[in-house]
């Protein structure tokens, strides 16, 4: 027993102090957070913006779609009364990923992260083009009923 009180003496005494960090060890510490950040960061803004592409593009197949199903159902209908009553439909539930407090489809009003609606009435047809954050097209559908063609920016 007494060799025992001696080591538990010795551990406490003041001779064994805490070991502190040194500057290279600091430097080395916060370069390795350097690199890991810039590692890292692009790949979490690649992905948002990805993000925002791809409701973009859902947005747009799922007014492409209403729209066809409307003019399939009513062939005399008005394009500009089918644009407004689907853009004010789908403007409830899809919401623009860059901006949630406002609707994702505007009605010849450009902004980022919105799906401009371009109603054409002499040529019967209505024009859907989605923006990125820089104003960079993402998708663009031209819709003549029956018909509709999709354009899409390739990701890079």
């Amino acid at each position: 027993m007494p060799e025992n009180t001696e080591n538990t003496v010795e551990s406490t005494t003041p001779e064994t102090k805490k070991k502190k960090f040194s500057k290279l060890e600091l430097l080395v510490a916060m370069l390795a957070f350097v690199f890991l950040m810039l590692y890292f960061f692009p790949k979490v803004v690649l992905n948002n913006e990805q993000k925002v592409n791809t409701a973009l593009k859902t947005s747009a197949a799922v007014y492409t779609k209403l729209v066809i199903e409307k003019f399939s159902a009513d062939k005399s209908l008005n394009v500009k009364s089918a644009a407004d009553d689907i853009s004010n439909q789908l403007n409830e539930t899809y919401k623009n990923p860059l901006n949630k407090k406002n609707g994702i489809f505007t009605l010849g009003t450009e902004c980022p992260g919105c799906i401009n609606v371009y109603v054409d009435e002499t040529m019967n047809s209505i024009i859907i083009t989605g923006y990125d954050k820089n104003m960079k097209t993402v998708v663009r559908t031209v819709i003549k009923p029956p018909s509709f063609v999709t354009y899409e920016r390739e990701e890079q």
